[in-house]
């Protein structure tokens, strides 16, 4: 099908530019453009679904899981990352720091 559009002058001259070096027609440009905002309105079936991910039907952690020991690991980490070597002079005893 053939169709006219006016483009604005300046903005032509340089999607010539853009087209040219990146070795595509105008035809194909438009084409894909006009795609790309048809298909964005639409849903997509294949987008993806986060599963669920709870335990038993239950929103939580599971039996058992301490998440004080996981926040602990995590900033023992953090720290080694940050000054290595030094989680062995760490100071777990704070009564002892008069």
């Amino acid at each position: 099908m053939r169709t006219s559009i006016d483009i604005p002058d300046d903005l032509m001259e340089e999607v010539r530019k853009a087209l040219k070096a990146q070795n595509r027609t105008f035809r194909d440009a438009v084409i894909e453009g006009l795609r790309r905002t048809i298909l964005a309105d639409r849903k997509d079936p294949t987008r993806f679904k986060l599963r669920d991910a709870t335990f038993m039907g239950k929103i939580g952690f599971a039996p058992g899981f301490q998440p004080e020991a996981l926040t602990a690991s995590l900033r023992q980490d953090a720290g080694e990352r940050l000054n290595p070597g030094a989680s062995e002079y760490l100071v777990h005893d704070t009564d002892d720091c008069d």
